[in-house]
């Protein structure tokens, strides 16, 4: 992603297409190519130059996507039902449009019931539902495109039918998942348990970020903690609560933002200080966080840039980039140059994003 996420001035659309379906799950940007799937299957790849589909096709073996996808060193993973997809990105970039890419599919046991999770680089990891259990796979990029399956554990507790999981990767060699209020984590290399931490109600955890050493989990009532897992899991609180549910959070290295409908606050990692911004649009997908600026896409179709460095919060530009009702279908992902932003009819629009 690019580290600055500088929006011009002028908050320039390089170029804008229409797809005939929405993509419903988190789009990739992969070897500087955007990388997006539908709810059916339809894989969409473009370049950042073009509004011309460099790739359109259904991805085979994908019935329903709900999950979002995931990517790993080139390849493109997606689970739907109990099987996991993996496709080769690579082959995208010598074949005519319309050709299909390299895949192959493993069965899973169970239904998905998280997103996909990947270093970028070693590991893939997902959570499946199984006879009441929830079942954690990883997988360990072995390379030349290929995938094997490292280990199965089951955390402690039974999954009930609504059950979806949340996984992230922390300091290398730890998987942290949350799911029913649970947290645990495990050591990648081996599948031991490192630690859990059955949290309180009052809690009621929404969500959990991996960010370097540690992990960042989100509480109903907006409040934020940093969690270790050395000896077992401890967390700190970050943030104090704001009453305000998170629907969606994004870091980096100094910051992390949170949104909470219209109230989106920064907080700097290092010094614990916040700061809060009301915007006039609700904010509900992942914000895009850099150095300098944060990237938050309304509800309404609105871009916002958001300066971070010292003690306000401000909105530095905006822009509408297409008309929303309701919620958009996806979060932004932003690539070297670009930012793309897909809308809840088909829309794909590409921003450009100054260099920094």
């Amino acid at each position: 992603m690019s580290a600055n996420l500088d929006l011009d001035d002028e908050v320039e659309i390089a170029w804008s297409a229409e797809l005939g379906q929405a993509i419903t799950t988190a789009p990739l940007v992969v070897a500087d190519l955007f990388v997006g799937l539908t709810r059916s299957g339809e894989l969409f790849v473009f370049e950042p130059e073009s509004s011309v589909p460099l790739h359109r096709g259904p991805l085979a073996g994908i019935d329903e996507l709900i999950a979002s996808p995931a990517a790993l060193d080139g390849l493109l993973l997606a689970a739907s039902g109990n099987r996991l997809v993996v496709a080769d990105l690579v082959d995208l970039l010598e074949l005519s449009p319309g050709a299909t890419p390299r895949r192959g599919v493993f069965p899973l046991k169970g239904d998905v019931c998280s997103h996909m999770a990947t270093d970028g680089v070693h590991y893939a990891a997902l959570a499946t539902r199984h006879q009441e259990r929830l079942l954690v796979t990883v997988f360990a990029n072995k390379g030349a495109g290929t995938l094997e399956l490292l280990w199965t554990r089951s955390p402690a507790g039974a999954a009930d039918p609504h059950t979806f999981a949340t996984l992230c990767f922390v300091d290398g060699h730890l998987l942290v998942g949350l799911a029913d209020g649970r947290l645990w984590a495990y050591a990648l290399g081996s599948g031991q348990l490192v630690g859990e931490d059955q949290l309180s109600e009052g809690l009621a955890p929404t969500g959990i970020l991996g960010r370097g050493t540690f992990a960042l989990l989100a509480g109903a009532d907006g409040a934020i903690y940093q969690v270790h897992c050395q000896d077992g899991l401890t967390r700190t609180a970050l943030a104090q609560a704001v009453n305000q549910p998170i629907f969606a959070l994004g870091a980096s290295r100094s910051h992390l933002v949170s949104c909470h409908g219209k109230l989106v606050r920064k907080l700097e990692l290092r010094s614990g200080k916040t700061a809060e911004l009301e915007l006039p649009q609700y904010c509900t997908q992942e914000p895009l966080v850099g150095k300098e600026h944060a990237l938050l896409v309304s509800n309404e179709g609105t871009v916002y840039q958001l300066n971070l460095p010292g003690t306000a919060l401000q909105a530095l530009r905006s822009r509408k980039l297409f008309t929303a009702v309701g919620s958009l279908p996806s979060p932004p992902v932003a690539g070297r140059d670009r930012l793309y932003v897909c809308g809840p009819e088909g829309e794909l629009v590409a921003v450009r994003l100054e260099q920094a």
